[in-house]
């Protein structure tokens, strides 16, 4: 476990994660089985690694599509606006 795992977050991280979860159900990442679960998990996290259990996954899905992006935008001779997501 990371040390950073270990911090406890507000009301306003747990917010946000339950809008970017809302948001990957709305680009059909998750199921709205799996939305209604991890938006619970969300909103009753206490620490930084609780959220960043529930979105693992679907971070390494973003980042293998922000790869691709660059690698396209290198392809066609164009530099990528940004390396992050």
């Amino acid at each position: 476990m990371n040390l950073n795992d270990r911090i406890r977050i507000s009301d306003s991280d747990r917010d946000r994660a339950a809008a970017q979860l809302r948001d990957y159900y709305a680009e059909g990442r998750l199921t709205t089985e799996e939305l209604d679960e991890r938006v619970t998990a969300a909103l009753q996290a206490q620490t930084a690694g609780d959220l960043r259990r529930l979105m693992a996954d679907l971070r390494a899905a973003i980042a293998a599509d922000r790869l691709d992006e660059v690698a396209a935008a290198l392809l066609a001779g164009a530099a990528p606006t940004s390396c992050t997501s």
